[in-house]
């Protein structure tokens, strides 16, 4: 009774649950279970009979499971780690065995029948023993480490994704800690993923640039979820990608490797040039050198119950290269403590196992950068030497425990704690700190100050603390049931100092170009007219972030044949200010998640499935820090008399309003605002089409509910600039908060007939065909052809027009006129890849990976035309806002020549075409060794792939419209790697 009471207590303390949480704290102070399926797998099948039992050994640790056999003669062994086991039947005094391979977030069928099995030994050396997953509604690809050593793939986990049949590789804007660009699936934004290892979230919470960096040495194997989540998962909208680590086993194994990327045999990206010949990027300039070293060893502290894993690497990064317009040379080299993963893996008893893993993804970064004559081909010295510091990543703990408490009862528990730091701190070569100063005179763009204008000081350190339960029962009743029933919570916090270099300012100098003169906040100098434009910029503040949520998952085996799965999800999210108060919490998010899977011929090799589920994203910290913080972002204009030797202005005379973004540690926002909304529907077919070979078709369609985003105002009197957050096409009510910035809070609904704005709009169809030959020892082979269509008028987190990263709170709709219809940036029409590996013998193994996809759409921006009704009631008032926003959001509205534009007016960039080969050589004479070549875009294409997309500007057309926006803004240029491995076993 005592337990009962506590867990109602626990459901009255948190009324939105209900007896859902009553259930799930009944279960949990009982002492239940969890299933964890994003680090583990399981193994399923029929027996002859409805009795007696089935056992899973593992042939690497010796850890066992047993489960009784269903009423209607099937099994299923849940909460397995990935790898090989002996599965036994047992039906009274006769036992059956068999070998099997169980792989992450994957089913493997092993029947037993009275007749001979359809396979003795049903171990396949690739990704799926099972070749059907019968059991699964879901889309997914999975890789292990020795697939993923037959073909040609960079070392990253971004490499890994794109092998994903849908995967689009997103922005060159887009990068994570360690540079490598992002990945979008099925239409969502680039930072819209998650990503775990060992079952702990490792995703950047911030604005979601990727994930720690975990040693790709490490990874045992990764799991690509593109569609038909279950229940358990949560809080993304795009790939779910989970990993897990390698562990030791009772054979003791070492080794050692090196992987080199050689200046030598690395292409420069093309050389950009604007408008009338003046430099942009000098590629051609560029040096890389790039190598990876790792020791690592891995075997038993006590045999069949004590593993230990351990591994160092070293990681360098050397580049030079010239910055925008080729008047500075930055030379970057990468001053890392070494990397480190270790695990330790622990059966405590049968059917129980504990498990501690520990890395460390952090790099340090140094750039130095000088001036540099590109006509002459040399660096010069002050005042342009300067000095960045960078440290980036930090270190991950995660504790699993695995217990199968009965064979109806399993019980899993996780905890984990990972931080995650950005640093930087910029100097001039003397050590004293300095200013960004940037020219854009004429038509080039040219760096006067000692450091780059997007150099920051910051100091950002992110920590997870992550708790997560599940219970997991099995049972019969009108069929074989699974019940999932879980609790997954996330604690978040974001300490935050960010500030422009220097003084805290960046100075931009121009010139007005246009015949008409130009409209500087508010103010119309004539042509010719040479300004600086100051940007102060200066935040900092604490931010809590806590995610909730709560499962239920029910796995139900209706006959032999049909699986369907029914869930429910509830997430909160609950984003705390810079004084520790709530800020705002979004609630009453709940997601059904429905699936079904009939297997044709009732014996494993076709399956027909469909899924349902919707999708909730939380709110992020980025939205915090860049909305709660405590500061200003301040923009003024200026004429001036000269400029220093140092690159400052004197004889400054203010020009227009000054508008500056306040940061009170307050914002306005909705009062009945709701969390990001996406809905989901899946329909496939797959089936065995000949030994090893499979065979599905799928198509799917995604569509946008509702958007959690900003809108932003001018006060034309006062210069004032402000942001509200809202549903986009809602009309928002604000309760308590400075609206009219008059320093008193304000009560008002705004309707959305002032404001508007349309509802968010992201809808996605795709059709996906793939072919797959699974490895034999011998050869392997995969096709597909992914076809899709992405609209709308919102991106999502990312706004890949303006190469902007953050999440919720984007430029999309901070005006009605900055909205735009059409396709959307990340819609790829056409996607073809093929991949595949042939082993003509023992000693040699070649490799080869191939992509043909469809450019991106190219898009047109300008100014909003004087005139344009919708700002204000008052003519002048109005042409002084639309001087305000034009001022502000230069070139990015959807208007060019006074005429409203959508999204793809200009067409498309170029279909991208990449080819990478591999080759590897294992001497019989030295058992243990292989000397690879991996040569990626073998034949060096280089489209762009993202370019400038504002038109026009108040000086007039943009010169550098439709070049590459940054300088690596194309397909990543001929690569060679050279490799050696040595590995061997006592």
């Amino acid at each position: 009774m005592e337990i009962l009471f506590r867990a109602w207590i626990v459901a009255r303390q948190r009324e939105p649950l209900g007896a859902f949480a009553a259930l799930f704290s009944i279960f949990l102070l009982a002492g239940s279970a969890w299933a964890q399926s994003n680090a583990q797998g399981y193994l399923y099948g029929n027996v002859p009979g409805t009795s007696g039992t089935v056992s899973a050994v593992s042939t690497e640790t010796g850890f066992t499971i047993e489960v009784g056999v269903s009423g209607s003669g099937t099994y299923r062994i849940d909460s397995l780690p990935v790898g090989r086991y002996s599965v036994t039947y047992t039906a009274g005094d006769v036992k059956t065995s068999k070998s099997a391979l169980v792989y992450l977030n994957k089913g493997t069928q092993v029947s037993f029948a009275a007749e001979p099995a359809r396979l003795d030994d049903i171990v396949v050396s690739g990704v799926d023993a099972a070749l059907v997953d019968t059991l699964s509604t879901e889309t997914s690809t999975s890789f292990s480490a020795a697939e993923l050593e037959r073909i040609p793939v960079q070392r990253t986990l971004t490499a890994v994704q794109l092998l994903a049949p849908d995967a689009v590789e997103g922005s060159s804007d887009f990068t994570n800690q360690q540079g490598n660009r992002l990945v979008t699936f099925g239409g969502a934004s680039p930072l819209e993923n998650q990503f775990f290892i060992n079952g702990f979230n490792i995703t950047d919470f911030r604005n979601g640039l990727g994930a720690a960096e975990v040693p790709f040495e490490f990874f045992r194997e990764i799991n690509i979820r593109t569609g038909g989540y279950s229940a358990e998962f949560g809080r993304s909208m795009g790939g779910s990608i989970s990993t897990v680590s390698k562990t030791g086993a009772n054979e003791f194994r070492a080794g050692a490797n090196i992987f080199w990327e050689p200046d030598f045999g690395r292409e420069d990206y093309p050389d950009v040039f604007i408008r009338g010949g003046e430099p942009k990027f000098i590629n051609s300039k560029d040096q890389r050198d790039k190598y990876e070293a790792n020791i690592f060893a891995s075997g038993p502290i006590i045999r069949d119950k004590l593993f230990f894993y351990g591994l160092v690497g070293t990681p360098y990064l050397n580049t030079e290269n010239l910055t925008t317009g080729g008047s500075g040379f930055a030379e970057l080299e990468s001053d890392s403590p070494a990397y480190w993963a270790a695990n330790l893996l622990y059966n405590i008893a049968y059917g129980h196992q504990l498990q501690l893993t520990a890395f460390s993804d952090e790099r340090d970064y140094t750039t130095s950068t000088s001036a540099y004559d590109l006509e002459t081909g040399t660096r010069t010295s002050t005042p342009l030497d300067g000095v960045t510091e960078e440290t980036f990543g930090g270190q991950n703990y995660i504790i699993n425990y695995t217990g199968q408490l009965t064979d109806w009862m399993a019980l899993n528990l996780l905890y984990g704690k990972g931080e995650r730091k950005e640093i930087a701190t910029s100097r001039s070569a003397s050590g004293t700190p300095c200013s960004a100063i940037v020219d854009r005179r004429g038509s080039g763009s040219s760096r006067l100050g000692c450091i780059p204008a997007t150099a920051r000081e910051q100091n950002i350190i992110d920590t997870r603390e992550a708790y997560r339960f599940d219970t997991t029962f099995t049972f019969d009743a009108y069929g074989f049931h699974q019940l999932k029933i879980g609790y997954d919570r996330e604690d978040l916090e974001t300490d935050y100092t960010l500030a422009y270099a220097g003084d805290g300012t960046v100075y931009t100098y121009d010139t007005c170009e246009s015949v008409d003169g130009c409209d500087l906040q508010g103010q119309t100098v004539t042509q010719g007219t040479e300004y600086v434009n100051l940007r102060s910029f200066g935040f900092a503040g604490v931010f809590e972030n806590k995610l909730t949520a709560y499962y239920l998952q029910d796995s139900w085996q209706v006959t032999p044949r049909l699986l369907v799965d029914l869930g429910v999800r509830y997430d909160e999210f609950d984003l705390h200010d810079a004084f520790g108060d709530s800020y705002l919490t979004l609630e009453d998010n709940w997601a059904p998640r429905l699936g079904a899977s009939y297997d044709l011929f009732g014996d494993g090799d076709s399956k027909v499935y469909a899924n349902y589920g919707k999708y909730f994203l939380p709110i992020v910290t980025n939205l915090a820090a860049r909305a709660l913080a405590i500061g200003e972002d301040r923009t003024t204009n200026y004429t001036y008399d000269s400029i220093d030797d140092n690159g400052f202005p004197t004889g400054l005379q203010q020009v227009g309003n000054s508008f500056a973004d306040v940061g009170s540690g307050d914002q306005a926002y909705d009062q009945n605002i709701k969390a990001t909304e996406l809905d989901e529907f899946i329909i496939g077919f797959e089936t065995e089409v000949a030994p090893r070979w499979v065979l599905g078709v799928s198509a799917s369609h995604r569509n946008l509910i509702e958007a959690q985003e900003d809108t932003c105002y001018f006060d034309a009197v006062s210069g004032q600039y402000g942001c509200v957050l809202l549903n986009p096409g809602a009309s928002p009510f604000i309760d308590g908060q400075d609206f009219d910035f008059d320093g008193e809070p304000d009560t008002l609904t705004i309707s959305n007939d002032t404001l508007m704005l349309p509802e968010a709009k992201r809808k996605y169809y795709a059709v996906q065909v793939d072919l797959q030959r699974f490895f034999d020892g011998k050869w392997e082979a995969y096709f597909s052809y992914t076809w899709s269509h992405l609209y709308g008028n919102f991106e999502g987190f990312a706004n890949s027009d303006v190469g902007q990263d953050d999440a919720g709170i984007t430029i999309t709709f901070d005006n009605f006129a900055l909205v735009a219809d059409g396709d959307l940036p990340n819609d790829r029409r056409h996607n073809l890849k093929a991949r595949g590996s042939y082993a003509p013998t023992d000693e040699w193994r070649f490799g080869a990976s191939f992509q043909l996809q469809s450019g991106r759409p190219k898009n047109a921006f300008g100014l909003i035309p004087l005139g344009t009704p919708g700002f204000d009631a008052d003519p002048a008032l109005n042409n002084a806002v639309i001087g305000l926003y034009n001022g502000a959001y230069e070139g990015e509205f959807a208007y060019v020549n006074g005429q409203q534009v959508g999204r793809g007016s200009e067409g498309r960039l170029s279909w991208t075409f990449t080819l990478d080969l591999s080759a590897n050589y294992a001497p019989g004479a030295l058992p243990g060794l292989t000397i690879g070549l991996d040569l990626f875009n073998v034949t060096n294409e280089d489209e762009v792939t993202n370019i400038i997309e504002e038109y026009e500007l108040q000086s007039g057309q943009n010169p550098e419209y439709g070049t590459p926006r940054t300088a690596s803004s194309f397909q990543t240029p001929r690569t060679v790697r050279l490799s050696a491995r040595y590995e061997f076993g006592l």
